[in-house]
């Protein structure tokens, strides 16, 4: 359809406020480009803020494969009803002027990145200039800039819909169009598997979508835009859009605005990812080289870890400890978990879950570290159910890390026998020494817990003072003082127990550190500085 008056558009659903930006930005100017992904809405969000408005009535006239303002203006003449829409030796720039300007339209040229009218700057600018009721909405994925132009055009560009509005309009869909979940189930002739299959997919039109989404991702491939696809596809995850391109160089960014164009990637707030449908795609499009060779994996590693450096993002220490693991690196995978202590702790433990399991099927080092980091944050969180699952699920699990964790956990619930069974065997190590101590202290052998610790505690004071990446105190160090202000807590030394825990007073946030303070200020009866460290 070449042309068609408004009303016969998309479904519209929130929104509302880009559309009143739209109708400003038209009573101001008299051409608007309106520009953003492929399928994002952009024609649908015209159409509404074009509906309930006083501008001229709008007219959607498509341009795609419009070779030269000549193939443009018979266009609008047939939109317009115009049968002869210049004579014979006129000028096709001024009959186009004249068309446009000589009608109270706004006149909507959509698809415009498929049309090749390159000539046309001079005649949007006598356009612009001139004076009139009529205006020009241009619809694109890509904004013209001035010198496409040939004059500077105010551009507003159309994002996703927030997850709210996404959903109401799947329930306006379903209004108009009748029972989607009635036709998923006819689609998939009522087989259990293909209707979870689909529902994971979170795409209800997968058969047609998955097909234009593969014919897209092969064109893009032959177009050389292979080795974006194929990071972006290991990652599995959005990445950071600057960190991508830097690594892969100035190119990137053509391929990420080709990409986006075509619907394969998703550009949001700086990150970049595979659209769902895309990531499937690329399995069947992309040579396997390109997607799963270890040297891909180390790519993305350096990606990640710039974003990491740049932001100290958690979903940037899971991508960068997971590339680094399948990339045969697993001892900086060890290494970023160790230096970013904060970032890890901010991973939700679904999270964390998941890239334990994924790691354990490459590097068991890697897989047991995130396990016990994994358990131990269900501990520090007093996430007891869900920590007593982990520790059954893994019972076979006796790395260092997660024998400590049980240690602890046993500890926490006032059961030292049990936590001194867990340990037994292990070596008299830094690491191991502030349960042992613990265990001592909770048998009321509290100063040979203390002379248990005094080794580390010599060592730590005499050490330059070494910080976590991200600013966070490191584990051994907080286990170190709390262990200590245990055994002074046994004792009722308060102000031995402050003492203690001055050293890890930036960590503040973590609660055992908190409860242990609060206590020795409140047998103090310093019950303002106690309500104050319970309030940070």
């Amino acid at each position: 359809m070449l042309a068609r008056s408004q009303g016969a558009g998309a479904t519209f659903v929130g929104r509302e406020r880009e559309a009143q930006q739209l109708r400003e930005l038209l009573t101001d100017h008299r051409a608007v480009l309106v520009c953003g992904d492929a399928g994002v809405g952009k024609t649908a969000l015209v159409e509404h803020a074009l509906a309930n408005s006083e501008l001229p009535e709008a007219l959607f006239v498509s341009v795609r494969g419009a070779v030269g303002l000549r193939d443009v203006l018979e266009r609008l003449a047939f939109a317009v009803g115009s049968a002869r829409p210049y004579s014979r030796g006129e000028a096709v720039d001024g009959a186009l002027l004249q068309l446009v300007d000589g009608r109270p339209r706004t006149f909507v040229l959509d698809d415009a990145d498929d049309a090749d009218v390159r000539e046309a700057g001079p005649t949007l600018r006598s356009f612009i200039e001139s004076a009139g009721r009529a205006r020009v909405v241009i619809v694109c994925r890509v904004p013209l800039s001035a010198g496409e132009a040939g004059v500077r055009i105010p551009a507003m560009r159309v994002g996703p819909l927030d997850d709210a509005s996404a959903r109401a309009l799947v329930q306006e869909l379903e209004r108009v169009h009748g029972d989607l979940v009635g036709k998923l189930v006819k689609a998939c002739a009522g087989n259990p598997g293909l209707l979870e299959l689909t529902l994971r997919a979170e795409a209800l039109a997968l058969p047609a979508a998955g097909a234009a989404v593969e014919v897209a991702a092969r064109e893009a491939t032959s177009a050389g835009h292979a080795p974006v696809l194929g990071l972006l596809a290991a990652a599995e995850v959005a990445l950071d859009e600057a960190a991508l391109v830097a690594e892969l160089g100035r190119d990137a960014r053509r391929s990420l605005s080709e990409l986006s164009l075509r619907g394969l990637v998703r550009r949001h707030q700086g990150r970049v990812e595979l659209v769902p449908l895309a990531g499937r795609a690329m399995a069947r499009t992309l040579d396997p080289s390109l997607v799963e060779a270890p040297e891909v994996a180390l790519r993305v590693l350096a990606v990640a870890r710039a974003w990491l450096d740049a932001s100290g993002s958690a979903d940037a220490l899971a991508v960068a400890v997971l590339a680094a693991t399948r990339g045969g690196k697993p001892e900086v995978a060890l290494t970023l978990l160790r230096e970013h202590g904060r970032a890890a702790a901010r991973l939700p433990q679904t999270r964390l879950a998941q890239l334990a399991m994924d790691a354990l099927g490459v590097d068991e080092a890697v897989g047991h570290a995130l396990l016990a980091l994994l358990a131990r944050e269900q501990l520090r969180s007093g996430n007891y159910e869900e920590l007593d699952a982990t520790l059954e699920r893994f019972a076979n699990d006796r790395s260092v890390a997660m024998r400590l964790v049980r240690a602890d956990a046993y500890l926490r619930r006032g059961r030292p026998s049990e936590a001194e069974r867990e340990l037994e065997g292990l070596e008299n190590t830094r690491e191991v020494r502030p349960a042992m101590a613990i265990i001592l202290a909770m048998k009321g052998e509290t100063v040979r817990a203390r002379a248990l610790l005094s080794q580390d505690v010599k060592r730590r004071d005499a050490e330059p003072k070494k910080r976590a990446k991200d600013a966070s105190v490191p584990r051994g160090a907080r286990r170190l003082a709390v262990a200590i202000a245990s055994t002074y807590l046994f004792d009722d030394l308060s102000e031995e127990v402050l003492a203690a825990l001055e050293p890890v007073l930036g960590d503040s946030a973590h609660a055992i550190v908190t409860l242990a303070r609060m206590v020795a200020l409140m047998d103090l009866d310093r019950i303002a500085d106690a309500e104050a460290a319970l309030a940070r």
